[in-house]
């Protein structure tokens, strides 16, 4: 099924007119099953398909229209994610008159304003965050919206519209995000980042060379063929977070708990990290390729290691489950459990760093590790302290890190 998006610009020119108006992370299941070719492939990205995720600032997608040239209302696309929060685009005429397209809950919303007031119509329809190529249909007459999944009306909305000129030339529209440093304020705030791609676009059926440039000049924004759920961190990929973002029910027996799924794409590396104050290293978790062995590190000491067999491939998924306690590190997976014995203040000096609001939390690798090796290059599904893990949530995160989907070139039998 294609996922194709209609959208008419009378929903960005004249619904931007309309009158006063009132309101009205799922983490994927990890599917370890996949069989995959144990040779380093390269991996093949789509030459039609648009990647909107958030990349730096000097790549924002963006396009403009002169309203005095548009001869038609109709837009469309068609849309693929795992994300089940994001902007999908973000139209605008002038700085009071917009409109949203939206992921959120894995269900589409719609948010519009202009000076008269704002409107939201949330989480309407199926669930489109599973990967597919689905159509969803969004049309417009003088007076009303039609939004439409595989045919089907979900949402019809009439409105008062106030036909009187517009002040400003051009229509705007923005891929994937929210404009940067504006006074812009949703009525329902909303993680602007969404992991997800567009094809066969025809936007207000105008010329829209500035995409396929960006996708022949930047390899990043060229989705990949093949995805499954998990988050892709390329190499010199990581994200940071606070030890905050991860508290634990009990807190009177703190212990770290730490679930880790992977899948080697290009390069083992750092998996998780911990520093501290001065960014000392409090833990490390790394996967050594060569050595075949997964390795914690308890304060620049090796606290426990686990060795793979030979006959393992790294480009299947595989989990491990690490426990730190007050005087051991376990190490866990479906084959075996092992535990090491560690001293208690060292166990102290992690809780220690773990408890201290500066500290932060590395995962893929760090931003001074750039030593080849250093940062991991494949696909991770982590839950912390029993909490998943959500990459769009982090206090930082590269801008080609995917959050919601692993490339994949397999090989089924």
């Amino acid at each position: 099924m294609k996922l194709l998006i209609s959208v008419s610009a009378l929903v960005l020119v004249i619904l931007l007119s309309y009158g006063d108006l009132t309101v009205g992370n799922v983490v994927p299941a990890k599917d370890h099953t996949a069989k995959v070719s144990c040779s380093f492939e390269k991996l093949v990205r789509s030459s039609e398909s648009l990647y909107i995720g958030n990349g730096d600032a000097q790549s924002v997608l963006r396009l403009e229209f002169q309203l005095s040239e548009l001869t038609s209302n109709l837009s469309s696309f068609e849309f693929r994610t795992r994300d089940p929060e994001g902007i999908i685009f973000f139209g605008y005429i002038g700085t009071q008159k917009w409109f949203v397209l939206a992921v959120r809950d894995r269900r589409l919303e719609v948010q519009m304003s202009n000076e008269n007031g704002q409107m939201v119509l949330s989480k309407w329809g199926p669930d489109v965050c599973d990967g597919k190529w689905r159509k969803v249909t969004v049309d417009s007459t003088s007076n009303t919206i039609d939004v439409r999944v595989n045919g089907e009306i979900v949402v019809m909305l009439t409105y008062y519209v106030n036909l009187v000129p517009q002040s400003f030339p051009t229509l705007g529209i923005i891929l994937g995000d929210l404009p940067a440093n504006s006074d812009l304020q949703l009525l329902k705030p909303i993680v602007p980042a969404l992991d997800g791609c567009l094809r066969n676009w025809a936007w207000v059926k105008k010329n829209t060379e500035a995409l396929d440039h960006a996708m022949e000049t930047d390899d990043n924004r060229r989705c990949f063929e093949n995805e499954e759920p998990g988050a892709f961190f390329p190499a010199h990929g990581y994200t940071i977070f606070k030890p905050a973002a991860f508290p634990r029910k009990d807190k009177d027996s703190w212990r770290m708990t730490l679930e880790l799924s992977f899948r080697v794409l290009e390069d083992g590396g750092v998996l998780l990290g911990m520093s501290g104050a001065g960014n000392v290293s409090a833990l490390t978790i790394t996967l050594d390729l060569d050595k075949r062995v997964l390795e914690v590190s308890l304060l620049g000491k090796l606290a426990h290691s686990l060795k793979f067999p030979s006959g393992v491939c790294f480009k299947n998924w595989h989990t491990v489950n690490v426990v730190i306690q007050p005087n051991q590190v376990d190490l866990i997976t479906t084959e075996a459990a092992s535990s090491m014995e560690i001293l208690q203040t060292d166990f102290k000096a992690l809780e220690a760093v773990w408890l201290d609001p500066d500290s932060q939390i590395f995962i893929g690798g760090a931003p001074e590790q750039a030593e080849p090796g250093a940062h991991f290059s494949g696909c991770l599904q982590i839950t912390l302290q029993d909490t998943a893990v959500e990459f769009d949530s982090a206090q930082y995160k590269h801008p080609h890190v995917h959050s919601h989907s692993c490339p994949l070139a397999i090989h089924n039998e």
